[in-house]
């Protein structure tokens, strides 16, 4: 009788509580809905009534065609622990509501991969990362030699059908240079969301693909750390000097 009454008391309060979300089936042995923000950040809850219920948690699952799995395991266990909260109360609504809150908060759902990948593989001992959770925002300072490039990268909340916004904070590469780095990390950011104006007759409809792990590697392995180590055809030496305030000096007597 208590879970008749939870379930006539979710079909009452669903649509008001959770307007973008979809009440797929609502009965006693099973209640299946659908949380979703946008296309990427769409999460399908299933929930099963367990025997002493509700003094015994939900028991929950769930599934997703565009979250990772990791970040599902991850999700699961914190409703798990929410749940424990719950014991003796009605639980599906607030456990709905959590899960919503949690797409919410986390603009990273839709590239969690994108990120452990730049935290463990292109980020060094000598850079810097920070990472702000609910803005969807990676700041990166990468440095090579005496060189630095700091970027922040914001993550949209479309993503990953809107490209990652970039930014350039504090850098002592040359402006010239910089200005070329920008140029080509905005471009390919556009090419990942942008279909060709001339597809080829044998290509595949366009479908936009992730920009924040590859803007990411082509600032910091392409643009910094590779140019920093090239050497000039002619003479062999490096292209940029040793010591960035060289260039620093040469641009000052240029203006004099």
């Amino acid at each position: 009788m208590a879970v008749d009454t939870e379930l006539a008391s979710l079909r009452e309060d669903f649509r008001s509580r959770l307007p973008e979300a979809e009440l797929i089936t609502c009965h006693p042995s099973m209640v299946l809905a659908r949380i979703s923000r946008t296309k990427y950040k769409d999460i399908r809850v299933g929930i099963q009534f367990p025997k002493g219920y509700p003094e015994v948690p939900l028991l929950v699952e769930l599934k997703s065609k565009t979250v990772t799995e990791k970040v599902l395991d991850n999700v699961t266990k914190l409703c798990d622990e929410e749940l424990k909260k719950w014991r003796g109360k009605q639980q599906i609504l607030s456990l709905l509501l959590f899960v919503k809150q949690f797409i919410d908060d986390n603009p990273f759902i839709a590239c969690s991969d994108e990120v452990t990948y730049i935290k463990k593989e292109l980020i060094g001992e000598q850079d810097d990362l920070k990472l702000k959770q609910r803005a969807g925002v990676v700041n990166m300072t990468i440095r090579e030699c005496r060189y630095f490039l700091s970027a922040k990268l914001s993550v949209p909340d479309n993503y990953p059908s809107d490209a990652v916004r970039i930014e350039i904070g504090e850098c002592n590469v040359p402006p010239d240079l910089l200005a070329v780095f920008v140029g080509q990390a905005q471009e390919l950011a556009r090419r990942c969301v942008t279909p060709p104006i001339k597809p080829r007759p044998k290509d595949p409809p366009f479908t936009p693909s992730p920009s924040l792990q590859t803007v990411a590697c082509l600032l910091a392995n392409d643009c910094l750390r590779h140019c920093v180590k090239q050497k000039c055809h002619l003479c062999g030496k490096l292209a940029l000097p040793d010591n960035p305030k060289v260039w620093h000096v040469y641009l000052l007597a240029l203006d004099t």
